[in-house]
């Protein structure tokens, strides 16, 4: 199977007496063409068919040799070209796998980054939401204690108000039973005014017809004072039933908008403690 150069015999010479005798023997009808080959000087590799077989064996053998030296060219190519292949295949897919490995890797990093920071808002969370839980005790119990509060203070706004009120009816009712015994006396004093007046008129009238016109005149007179007196004690009472009235109206709207003022921001603190509470359940659902 190798490359060394093949030597080409020459068909005219170098034949021992063991060739003649095997080429005797394996002719035992002479030659083809009719001689003896026992004939003295006649040789079978100085005859044409001799020298053409032996040049299409030689053709063969080189024929062959070719082949193979081509064949395995072409197999040592081949091998080569496969070779080639299979490290390129190996290169490719070492390539691939490795690219595979870092793509492994940084997915596991990723991965590794993402769950610290699903721990962080985890920690963050549980953190807001113990912040949130806090502030919603503290806002239910501030809420607690602002409507106990708040309870307590209309309880005692209510019950001065009623002590107002009632103090106000007392002080009214006072005032009217005042009244009462005023319009009482004055309608009094007026009926005895009145007879006085009348007594006094038969008086005026018997002394005029006695004294003359100058009494008659102090008498208008002292009328006339009385009558001024009487309207000045109206007066002063309508007054003060007025500032009473006013002064009672004036306390009803200051404890009624203490009340309301109250009442909002009870209602503000409820909204508050709400909203507290649907932003923890916002974050516990998340």
């Amino acid at each position: 199977m190798g490359d060394e150069p093949e030597a080409r015999p020459s068909p005219q010479g170098h034949a021992t007496a063991a060739d003649d005798g095997a080429a005797a023997a394996d002719s035992p009808q002479g030659h083809p063409h009719g001689r003896d080959v026992d004939a003295p000087g006649l040789d079978i590799r100085d005859t044409p068919e001799y020298a053409a077989a032996w040049d299409l064996e030689l053709w063969r053998a080189v024929q062959t040799a070719k082949m193979q030296k081509e064949l395995r060219a072409a197999e040592r190519k081949a091998m080569e070209e496969m070779k080639t292949r299979v490290q390129q295949r190996e290169k490719a897919e070492l390539a691939q796998v490795e690219k595979r490995l870092r793509d492994c890797a940084a997915r596991e990093a990723a991965l590794a980054k993402s769950t610290d920071a699903l721990e962080r808002r985890k920690a963050k969370v549980k953190e807001v939401e113990a912040e949130l839980r806090r502030q919603l005790d503290e806002t239910d119990e501030f809420r607690k204690r602002l409507d106990a509060e708040c309870d307590a203070r209309v309880a005692r706004i209510k019950e001065e108000v009623s002590h107002k009120l009632e103090l106000q009816h007392q002080r009214l009712s006072e005032a009217q039973e005042h009244v009462k015994r005023a319009e009482e006396r004055a309608a009094s004093s007026q009926k005895e005014y009145m007879k006085l007046y009348d007594e006094f008129a038969d008086f005026k009238t018997r002394m005029l017809s006695q004294s003359g016109p100058a009494l008659a005149q102090q008498l208008d007179a002292l009328r006339q004072q009385h009558e001024a007196h009487l309207v000045v004690v109206s007066e002063r009472h309508d007054r003060r039933m007025l500032d009473m009235q006013r002064a009672h109206r004036e306390t009803v709207e200051k404890l009624s908008a203490e009340v309301a003022k109250l009442r909002d921001v009870a209602a503000a603190k409820r909204e508050a403690a709400k909203s507290a509470a649907q932003a923890l359940d916002r974050v516990s659902e998340e």
